[in-house]
Parts: structure tokens; C-alpha cells; sequence
């Protein structure tokens, strides 16, 4: 998920946008309440302003054509998670700034030809696991069926669950918010910080791969990740990483830290 969600930060992201104009039917569905009229994210219950509707190409996708207005209102609530997540971290993100189109779509081999073609690649280099991306305001989704077939094929250890789907989305729009911080500090997606950071602040921010496990201890966390060493590549592993310096340091102090060198251990090199 890390290196294709990497990759769609360019400047073929623009063709793209312009492409899916042409292939896709648009619907305008509510975040918040699943219709345009008085439409309002879950956060407008807080006191923000309401935000303008989400755009929904769902041409790719006719099996879920029924079902835009729940989609609209799980979003809508994973838009109100994420944004919760990073103002308790101290940086404030607007739902409405994150994202203004969701892009839906079944694996078939038009919609992998339609897909490929809009970010300049090839049909087969599209990796098999694609199940969600953001790139600049744009959320693009695999639909649940084909979500689940990815999960279970890759976490067999890990049950599929009602709100599995849901964590999806959370996760990606956490990586969304994650580069408006990085880019608004810094001008940046570097200052995401490593791989293992940004991808497991997504996992923790979603709630995925959650076992209650306690938090590692400062030997085990040095083993994967002491001295600029990268850990395994592993969702479940990232999660437990970044929850464990969660556990002891504030959540908004290990984002701001997160694109230093030798991040997480420069700090205590200085004392």
C-alpha cells in the first residue's frame, strides 16, 4: 500500500483527475447525512462549518451503486476519526480540506485498464493488494468484496471484521491528513518520516491489527528500529511499533520528530 500510495504523489495525478472526468458517472452524495440538501460532516455537530458534498464516481463500480448514501456517511465518519486523531495530536485538520472525491471501483479488467492508463502505468504493474490511495483530494477504493478477498489472503491470522472495511479508510485518509501536516511544516512528504512511521500511525490512527499487546520495551524497539535500522516490512508489526512510542511519548511530539535523523532515538542523543 506504502510504495503505490508513494508513487501517485505527482504530477500524472492531474491527468488522471482529468481522465476520470471522461470514464466515470458522477453522483453527488453528503459525507455527513448520505444527500446534498443541508449536507454536513459529522465534525459540523462540533461547531465547524458544513462542507461541501463529496463527489462519487462509482462507474467502475455498479454493484454498489445502492448503497452510495452508507458509503457517504462511513466516510463521512472516518473523515471525523481522522480529523479527531490529529487535533488531539495538536495539529488541527479540516475534514472538508482532506478530501472532496471518492473513486470506487470493482477489479475487473476494464476498471484495471482504466486505472492504470490514468496513472501513466502499465495494467500489470498495478499491484494484486491495491485496496486504497489518496492522491492529492481524490480517495480511491476497492469495493469491500474485493477488500476482503486481499485481507484474507494476506492476514489470514487476522479475522475479517465488521468494521474491517471502515479501518481501510480511516487508514488511507490518515495518510492524506499525515502529508497536509508534513507539507504545511516542512513543504514536504519527506516529513512523514520512515516508511514504518507514517504507515504505522495510519494502522494505529484506524484501530488495525490491535490485539492489546503491551507495548514493546525499549530493548525490543531498539532491536527493530535502534540506530536508523527498518524493521520488517509488516502492518501488524508498524502498528505495534508506533503504539508502543505512543505509549511514551505525546502522539503529536512523535510527528513532529518524525523526519529527523536517527528519529525516534535523536532526542535522548542530545541529552
Amino acid at each position: 500500500m506504502s510504495a503505490f500510495w508513494t508513487c501517485m504523489q505527482s504530477a500524472g495525478s492531474r491527468r488522471m483527475k482529468a481522465r476520470f472526468e471522461k470514464l466515470c458517472v458522477c453522483l453527488i452524495v453528503c459525507a455527513g447525512m448520505g444527500a446534498p440538501a443541508g449536507c454536513r460532516t459529522p465534525s459540523s455537530e462540533a461547531g465547524m462549518t458544513p462542507e461541501a458534498p463529496l463527489k462519487f464516481h462509482l462507474a467502475w463500480a455498479p454493484s454498489v451503486m445502492r448503497e452510495q448514501a452508507a458509503l457517504g456517511r462511513e466516510i463521512g465518519r472516518a473523515l471525523g476519526e481522522v480529523s479527531a486523531f490529529f487535533g488531539a495530536a495538536g495539529y488541527p485538520v479540516a475534514p472538508g480540506d482532506l478530501i472532496n472525491t471518492v473513486v470506487i471501483l470493482e477489479w475487473t479488467p476494464e476498471a484495471r485498464a482504466g486505472l492504470a492508463e490514468s496513472f501513466g502505468m502499465r495494467s500489470e504493474d498495478l499491484l494484486e493488494t491495491l485496496a486504497g490511495t489518496v492522491v492529492e483530494r481524490t480517495l480511491y477504493l476497492v469495493v469491500e468484496t474485493r477488500y476482503r478477498q486481499i485481507w484474507e489472503s494476506l492476514y489470514p491470522d487476522w479475522p475479517w471484521e465488521a468494521d474491517t472495511y471502515h479501518r481501510l479508510i480511516v487508514h488511507e485518509l490518515t495518510h492524506r491528513a499525515h502529508e497536509a501536516v508534513a507539507m504545511a511544516r516542512l513543504g514536504s512528504a519527506d516529513a512523514m518520516g520512515p516508511v514504518w512511521f507514517f504507515e504505522g500511525l495510519a494502522v494505529m490512527c484506524a484501530g488495525q491489527f490491535d490485539r492489546g499487546d503491551p507495548p514493546m520495551t525499549e530493548e525490543e524497539l531498539a532491536g527493530h528500529i535502534g540506530e536508523a535500522r527498518t524493521p520488517a516490512a509488516s502492518y501488524p508489526l508498524y502498528g505495534r511499533l508506533v503504539r508502543s512510542l505512543a505509549a511514551r511519548h505525546p502522539v503529536g511530539d512523535l510527528i513532529t520528530r518524525a523526519s529527523q535523523p536517527g528519529f525516534p532515538y535523536e532526542r535522548s542523543k542530545d541529552k
